[in-house]
């Protein structure tokens, strides 16, 4: 038999190897943390120069509208993909889905209403009916970030970009379905065509895919559904019953509303209890904190220039710009994530989804660039929502019909 001391020492001993391996654990955390945000900072910079040089360049030189047009693609696009970057890293860093989007959906709401707050109010106070209606949208805005990033936590950036390249699928007959005819997106045999590229793309990496999580494909499946309807009813109220609320208005609305149904859903999932003290630490860290700042920026960006094109093009043409941007996501995903894309079937099913994607945006493209070229008269009043210019856009597109 032991006796009591010798029991005692193997206990000591085993606590002591589990906090060393717990040492190890966290030193090898901060190190990978390090390592990962450098590599987010160049990507960063890669992306955002000539970001900025582009609008420096049109606001010096000006341009044509649809110069203007490709700028707001262009943008959104950039902040799509600097956002899901710093999204995937956050939450590798933070385990902490609700509470990452709560801390951006704050920076966003906050910014909005120190630099545009009379503004905000005065146009709620103008049209308050059109506020009221409004207020559908922050609760599909909330689920459909919490959803992503819940999918971040999950799956590889390549799977989610394969599931997500299906939602025009779903999107097209709903928006034929539900909005006007003259805001209807033009069907063609090449748009047909494409979406079944898309689906065999699908279906071929869905089999071949080397990492599969059921949680992970619910969460995408649960985001594409709320992206569907987020986007649709943002579109049909931009466009018909709330065409008279300032952007910025819709962007402050959807964030500090959109806050409390985030906080419900971290509260009931315990969260914060749940976090781990190697994950919990991170939050305490320069380089995360930065990140979790510039995110909010990019989310800012991203909820400005999303609404800016979604009163240019279809709903559905703007999920097509969605998908063809994860071009860029999925190799970042395999550069900096390890995505697991070595199988022959598996690039081939990643190919065809891209590639339908691709195909089926340009066609979008293609059709509303012809749209844009009979209407330009009115096009041409969609210039940079600079200081000042607002009020005489807004004035104009009241008197003006969609085009």
């Amino acid at each position: 038999m032991y006796d009591l001391s010798t029991v005692q020492k193997f206990s000591l001993s085993v606590v002591a190897e589990v906090q060393v391996d717990q040492q190890l654990l966290v030193k090898a955390f901060h190190e990978e943390m390090t390592r990962q945000t450098s590599h987010v900072a160049q990507l960063c910079l890669f992306i955002y120069i000539p970001f900025a040089l582009a609008w420096i360049a049109y606001f010096w030189y000006g341009g044509s509208a649809r110069t203007y047009t490709a700028l707001l693609v262009y943008s959104w696009a950039s902040m799509s993909l600097g956002i899901t970057t710093l999204n995937k890293t956050l939450v590798m860093f933070l385990n902490a889905p609700c509470f990452i989007t709560v801390a951006q959906m704050a920076m966003t709401a906050l910014f909005v209403a120190v630099v545009n707050g009379k503004k905000i109010q005065k146009s709620i106070e103008d049209h308050r009916q059109q506020a009221f209606r409004w207020l559908i949208v922050p609760i599909l805005f909330s689920g459909m970030l919490m959803s992503s990033i819940f999918g971040f936590k999950y799956m590889s950036l390549s799977m989610m970009t394969v599931v997500r390249n299906l939602a025009p699928l779903v999107a097209l007959p709903i928006e034929l379905t539900v909005m006007a005819p003259h805001n209807h997106p033009v069907v063609t045999p090449g748009c047909i065509s494409s979406m079944v590229v898309m689906l065999v793309g699908a279906v071929v990496y869905g089999f071949s895919a080397p990492v599969f999580s059921g949680i992970g494909i619910f969460c995408v499946l649960i985001n594409t559904a709320l992206a569907i309807s987020d986007r649709m009813v943002q579109r049909r109220l931009l466009s018909q019953d709330c065409k008279d609320l300032r952007l910025e208005v819709c962007m402050f609305i959807n964030n500090f509303v959109g806050i409390f149904p985030s906080l419900a859903v971290a509260l009931a999932t315990h969260e914060a209890g749940n976090s781990q003290s190697h994950h919990a630490a991170a939050w305490y860290r320069l380089d995360t904190l930065a990140m979790l700042l510039f995110s909010g920026m990019l989310g800012i960006g991203m909820c400005y220039f999303g609404l800016a094109v979604q009163r240019s093009i279809s709903a559905t043409s703007f999920l097509v710009l969605n998908n063809m941007s994860k071009f860029a996501i999925v190799l970042i995903g395999v550069m900096l994530f390890g995505d697991p894309i070595k199988s022959n079937f598996t690039k081939t099913g990643l190919i065809l989804s891209l590639g339908g994607s691709c195909g089926y945006g340009w066609s979008q493209i293609k059709e509303s660039s012809k749209e844009a070229t009979t209407s330009s008269d009115i096009v041409e009043i969609r210039k940079p929502l600079v200081p000042g210019q607002q009020d005489r856009v807004d004035g104009l597109a009241q008197k003006s019909p969609e085009p």
